[in-house]
């Protein structure tokens, strides 16, 4: 497997060290590989839900990195705009409404797949 039998998505995200506290901006993905992307094209501050669902601990590590925009960057797919939905509904509970901006990569596309251009575009 990729992760130990005991680990726990729901209890970290993937590139949480790397982020500087109280920054602008913190991008928000599904997937590690699109944190290494962001990271290749100057994008330090983004981090993994490690899947599609963002938990109550993933809520308090947002609140410890205290960012003043949190950019939700998910999949370009049908699941992908539903989390996208979904976790920018949740993150309204604890953040203003324009603290939190939702970037869609365009339909059949993942943000690890898009070229530096293109997510600088989007973003």
């Amino acid at each position: 497997t990729l992760y130990p039998l005991d680990f726990q998505m729901g209890e970290c995200l993937f590139g949480f060290d790397e982020c500087e506290k109280n920054a602008d901006d913190l991008i928000v993905t599904e997937g590690a590989r699109e944190v290494m992307k962001l990271h290749q094209e100057g994008f330090a501050n983004s981090v993994a839900m490690l899947g599609s669902h963002m938990s109550d601990m993933h809520m308090q590590l947002i609140g410890e990195l205290g960012p003043k925009r949190i950019i939700l960057m998910c999949d370009g797919d049908s699941v992908g705009r539903d989390v996208t939905e979904k976790v920018a509904s949740k993150l309204s509970r604890q953040y203003a409404g324009d603290a939190i901006k939702r970037c869609f990569v365009p339909v059949g596309t993942d943000p690890k797949n898009l070229s530096g251009d293109e997510l600088r575009k989007l973003l």
